[in-house]
């Protein structure tokens, strides 16, 4: 009897572990020890799985706190029979953090769910000591693409750069010393990010520097940047208003004078054409004047430094304003506001008449 209830004890624990065996195996391939705040930082990850047919393997990040995963969604890529890897994008945000349980699912045939889960790897941060210049910014590498200098209003420049950088924290690019700037656009592609950020600065001011923390060579990296206006659809090296430039009221006092010249000889010599000179002239200067064409904007319309579509917004008209269209581009127009700023509109803030 006692043999009995033994063997069948026996079969019993045999069937149960072959039933709730393990068949996954998550493991971390590769971590940093060591990081700052504000530090982008890989982390890689294996899966083994031992049974067929799997679908949609899942991945939640559980139990975290002062951490951004900056690609949840990544999906897992099959490396050889019954292996998997993927590789997930950290950032600290705070010396207090705590990282996350990791814990994927996924099912095996119709009808079996499977879960298993992850705990933190160890991992200690380092203190950065930034000079005033710093952007912020901490990158494998970090260049500047492209970058252009041009007139924003009677006192200041606009500045864009398309910067561009490797496992980087881009999106907290700032600097400290200039009146207003901002990211106008990004685009992620990890571990690559683009952007474009802008800068308005004094007109006085003919260059300035930044830096960023290489994490490749452990150093900062520093910038100048000259500011050198461009040739834009405005004038630049002279006063914006063209109403203003000086070279515009010396032409004007010179063709009224011309037209005075005629008008006189008409009068002397008694001469219909001579009058009509002096008219056409006179005409002439008035248009070269005020060459701008005047259009009023729609109260609470929203003005943009930038033409593109998530462009940051610098002023709102309290009312309807008279302001003068310097170009067009699709369906935005480049304003110059009463201040002498100018900016970006929709078509659709134009008041028609």
């Amino acid at each position: 009897m006692l043999r009995a209830v033994f063997l069948l004890i026996l079969i019993l624990g045999l069937f149960s572990t072959n039933l709730f065996s393990k068949s996954s195996y998550l493991s971390y391939t590769q971590t940093p020890k060591k990081v700052f705040i504000g530090e982008v930082f890989e982390v890689n990850l294996k899966v083994i799985i031992t049974l067929d047919n799997l679908t949609n393997i899942q991945t939640k990040f559980l139990k975290s706190n002062n951490i951004k995963i900056l690609n949840k969604g990544a999906r897992w890529k099959l490396d050889e029979e019954n292996t998997y890897s993927n590789r997930f994008f950290y950032k600290i945000t705070d010396h207090k953090f705590k990282l996350p349980v990791i814990k994927i699912k996924y099912n095996a045939g119709k009808t079996r769910r499977v879960s298993e889960a992850l705990y933190p790897f160890p991992v200690k941060t380092k203190k950065l000591n930034p000079n005033k210049s710093f952007s912020g910014v901490l990158a494998k590498n970090l260049i500047i693409s492209k970058y252009k200098s041009t007139n924003f209003d009677s006192q200041h420049n606009i500045v864009v750069l398309r910067i561009e950088a490797l496992n980087s924290n881009l999106e907290d690019f700032k600097l400290s010393f200039v009146r207003q700037d901002g990211i106008n656009s990004k685009e992620l592609n990890l571990p690559e990010t683009k952007i474009y950020y802008y800068l308005i600065i004094d007109r006085k001011v003919k260059s300035f520097k930044f830096n960023y923390f290489n994490l490749t060579h452990n150093k900062f990296i520093n910038f100048t940047i000259p500011i050198e206006l461009s040739n834009d659809e405005v004038v630049t090296q002279i006063e914006l208003n063209p109403n203003k430039n000086r070279f515009t009221i010396y032409k004007t006092i010179a063709l009224v004078l011309i037209a005075v010249l005629f008008l006189l000889i008409a009068i002397f010599r008694r001469s219909i054409i001579f009058t009509v000179i002096a008219t056409i002239i006179g005409i002439y200067a008035l248009y070269y004047q005020n060459p701008i064409i005047k259009v009023t904007i729609a109260k609470d319309t929203k003005v943009s430094i930038l033409p593109t579509k998530n462009s940051t917004i610098f002023y709102i008209a309290p009312s309807t304003q008279e302001v003068q269209i310097l170009n067009k581009r699709e369906d935005l127009i480049k304003i110059l506001l009463p201040n002498d700023s100018v900016g970006w509109i929709k078509n659709e803030d134009i008041i028609e008449d």
